[in-house]
């Protein structure tokens, strides 16, 4: 991204500034950044509460939540933030679910798997 602005004493007679700044910015990205984030652990089921274990990663924005139909087909059905209770209200617990951490270039960890 670059940004071009005015700068210096402005002329009057010529509407304009004396100078113009120009700033040039360069993404500078990690090596670290395309490895995707772990899953979560210690996923469990209470009644009919999904939870899992917070992460302790500041690249973690949240989590998001998928049910598999029957057909083995998953859909997404909610995102908990980073900020949030690591918890969510299933609607059905005969369903299959799957949680997954997002980092902050929006990639998904692999399934975290609830293990009765």
């Amino acid at each position: 991204m670059n940004l071009i602005t005015c700068t210096g004493m402005f002329n009057r007679d010529q509407g304009t500034h004396e100078q113009r700044l120009v700033v040039y910015t360069k993404l500078v990205s990690n090596e670290e950044d395309n490895t995707p984030p772990a899953p979560p652990t210690e996923i469990s089921i209470q009644g009919e509460l999904l939870s899992w274990h917070a992460v302790r990663d500041d690249a973690v924005i949240g989590y998001r939540i998928y049910e598999i139909d029957s057909e083995g087909n998953e859909h997404y059905v909610s995102s908990v933030s980073n900020k949030e209770r690591k918890t969510f209200l299933l609607d059905d617990r005969d369903k299959y679910y799957l949680v997954r951490i997002v980092d902050v270039f929006e990639q998904e960890s692999e399934d975290g798997v609830f293990k009765e």
